[in-house]
């Protein structure tokens, strides 16, 4: 069986033109920016204000946008994604919340 990446599941299996997508623990912004390729509207949180920097110094490839924040208390409203992904973040949530 041939090994393939969390990037290539994720577009294989989910429906990225059009969706509202919000990448918690988005680190450097380079899924952000991948999805943006694909079609979806995504918004990256991130905790790290040195990761949230690199993530904003990148070039922008569609109107992909980072804030700053935490899974515990994500900068969005209710309802206002299709996806929420934790894609090798979910990790660093306490267990208690």
């Amino acid at each position: 069986m041939e090994k393939r990446t969390n990037r290539e599941v994720l577009e294989q299996f989910v429906e990225l033109p059009g969706k509202t997508i919000i990448d918690v623990g988005c680190g450097d912004g380079s899924l952000v920016r991948l999805l943006t390729r694909r079609g979806a509207h995504v918004t990256g949180i991130e905790a790290s204000p040195k990761q949230l920097a690199l993530a904003r110094a990148a070039e922008t490839v569609g109107d992909e946008r980072y804030i700053q924040g935490h899974a515990e208390e994500l900068p969005a409203d209710s309802r206002s994604a299709d996806i929420v992904i934790f894609l090798n973040s979910l990790h660093h949530v306490d267990v208690d919340d």
